[in-house]
């Protein structure tokens, strides 16, 4: 759910998207498919709903988080 990178402060949005970008610059097929989907999906703004239904960009942000985690671990007091 893109939820993950919706909520988490600005640096850590910017971290996932900064290595989303790179990860599709190794992949053009990938970039050409994310691409399309953004170009062929109705509305310019989507709400939140809306943008459950693009499942390429979502696959892309879930597979962005997996390889690089925005915090790879915490520690607590």
């Amino acid at each position: 759910d893109i939820s993950d990178i919706l909520f988490a402060g600005h640096e850590t949005t910017a971290y996932t998207l900064n290595f989303a970008c790179h990860a599709l610059s190794w992949y053009p097929e990938w970039q050409e498919k994310v691409q399309k989907e953004c170009d062929e999906f109705p509305s310019p703004n989507p709400t939140y709903e809306e943008s459950q239904k693009m499942k390429i960009l979502l696959a892309v942000i879930k597979e962005t988080l997996r390889l690089f985690p925005i915090a790879t671990g915490t520690a607590r007091k």
